[in-house]
């Protein structure tokens, strides 16, 4: 019974390879010869099979090409998306600014309160633009942050 379902087992968990080399361990304890392996075939001569890898390698290529455009693509969507919303930001700050401007009659009291409160609603505006990018994207913009600070002193 057990000799049945190990060798059940081993033809749904061996590979051809392995499966020969248990027969041949099993002939080996059995004092029978052991059977030969199978012969292997012959590696093609140099220049055969050539065409096929390279029809191979340009599909290869060309498939990498489309799924590096899709994905080109969609970063510069998102960007797209980003930019909107940023200048959706600015728009709303801006107009917030006009009102506080001109509801201020004037005086420095007046005047320092409205620049607080503008002050307080572009740092708001800014947090909830932040807290919308998802960490590749906030990676990204502190790089370009960071490369841009780097290279403001330099000519271009």
């Amino acid at each position: 019974m057990l000799k049945f379902i190990g060798k059940a087992l081993s033809g749904m968990v061996l590979t051809k390879e392995g499966k020969q080399a248990a027969a041949q361990l099993a002939a080996a304890k059995q004092g029978k010869p052991i059977p030969a392996p199978p012969a292997r075939r012959n590696k093609p001569k140099q220049g055969e099979g050539e065409e096929v890898s390279d029809e191979i390698r340009a599909f290869i290529e060309a498939v990498m090409e489309e799924a590096r455009n899709a994905v080109r693509a969609e970063m510069t969507q998102d960007a797209i998306d980003n930019a909107r919303s940023k200048l959706e930001a600015a728009d709303i700050i801006r107009a917030k600014a006009a009102a506080a401007k001109s509801k201020s009659g004037g005086g420095t009291a007046a005047s320092r309160a409205t620049l607080i409160s503008n002050a307080l609603s572009v740092h708001k505006a800014k947090q909830a633009i932040l807290k919308n990018l998802s960490d590749e994207q906030r990676a990204k913009l502190v790089a370009l942050a960071m490369k841009t600070l780097l290279n403001e002193g330099r000519s271009k």
